[in-house]
């Protein structure tokens, strides 16, 4: 009989436990959210008649932390819904949500123990990388966008570019950074490797974690995508480049340049930047092409400036630098300094 009687307790226990009122789940969920306007919280069973859903603060089992300004609802009876504000939440922010013990739903189930939730927003890192200019043929310099202000502190622990990095501000960026105990936090930045690179060489840029946001607390993650660049080869002279009848043509140095268009200018092609200020110090020309009676005339104006290079190098890519002067007869010599 006594074990009897143990049997229909424990059942009753059992079936005491499956009434309890149950969270069947609380979204956003994950380590790195964006986007949301909502913390939607999910009972197994409804909570509030229909009628007035739109409840206080003190009026809800929940509590959000951080807070970010809930106005909290109920959706149906047993979904409850905490609204964000038209700025949403805070990046880069742990935030904790946490339902009281002794929630009680409209047919008495009662929640036995707290429940808590946890969640990462959307944390910092590299959206974009790009050669903004060369600081030297093996040297590039990068503009970076982030996805939310970052220090500059962070970023050269970050970020590794064939080794150490120097960051600096983007000349173009006209928004006001934002200042903290780290220094400026910016979402455009200039980067470029701390010593010169190995010539003619694929280098990845790499993101490891450690990102710091101006906006948050949560350090940013090591990103997989890495981003490859190549640097220029010594400076050599590769020969000139011309239109002929509808494609270019290269040629080499010592060999004639025949058939070019007589109403386009001729390249001289370099397999690095070459400055425009010692190319026309060095250049010859013989015997020299004729040039218009105006003194003012500088057949070098459309050339560029010192070092006229704004993009990503890739292997075996010459570097043309092209004058505005008339061509050159057929049998002019085009020298440089070797």
């Amino acid at each position: 009989m006594a074990r009897v009687l143990a049997l229909l307790a424990g059942l009753f226990a059992v079936a005491a436990h499956a009434a309890d009122l149950r969270i069947t789940r609380i979204t956003p969920a994950g380590d790195d959210v964006r986007g949301e306007r909502q913390i939607v919280i999910a009972f197994d069973r409804a909570m509030v008649p229909l009628g007035r859903m739109q409840r206080g603060s003190d009026e809800v089992p929940a509590r959000v932390a951080p807070d970010p300004g809930c106005r909290w609802r109920w959706l149906d009876p047993q979904l409850l819904a905490c609204d964000l504000p038209d700025d949403g939440l805070q990046p880069a922010t742990a935030y904790r949500v946490d339902v009281e013990a002794g929630t009680t739903a409209l047919d008495g189930a009662v929640l036995r123990k707290a429940v808590a939730h946890a969640f990462v927003t959307e944390r910092p890192r590299l959206l974009y990388a790009g050669v903004a200019s060369w600081r030297a043929p093996t040297q590039p310099e990068l503009q970076l966008r982030f996805n939310q202000p970052v220090t500059a502190a962070s970023v050269v622990q970050a970020l590794r570019f064939g080794g150490a990095v120097e960051v600096g501000p983007d000349l173009f960026d006209s928004t006001t950074p934002f200042y903290t105990p780290q220094g400026e936090a910016r979402e455009l930045w200039r980067l470029w490797p701390r010593e010169p690179l190995p010539a003619d060489r694929t280098v990845n840029l790499q993101v490891g974690a450690g990102l710091v946001s101006a906006q948050g607390t949560q350090p940013g993650q090591a990103q997989d995508n890495t981003t490859a660049f190549h640097t220029f080869p010594e400076p050599r002279w590769l020969g000139l480049a011309c239109q002929v009848g509808q494609a270019e043509s290269r040629f080499a140095p010592g060999v004639a340049a025949t058939g070019c268009s007589p109403l386009d200018g001729i390249e001289l092609v370099f397999s690095a930047p070459v400055a425009v200020a010692a190319l026309r110090e060095h250049l010859a020309i013989e015997p020299s092409p004729p040039l218009p009676q105006d003194p003012d005339y500088d057949p070098w104006a459309n050339a560029g400036d010192a070092r006229p290079v704004a993009w990503r190098h890739a292997a075996g890519q010459g570097a043309p630098v092209e004058s505005s002067a008339p061509r050159p007869p057929p049998t002019a010599c085009v020298s440089t300094p070797t």
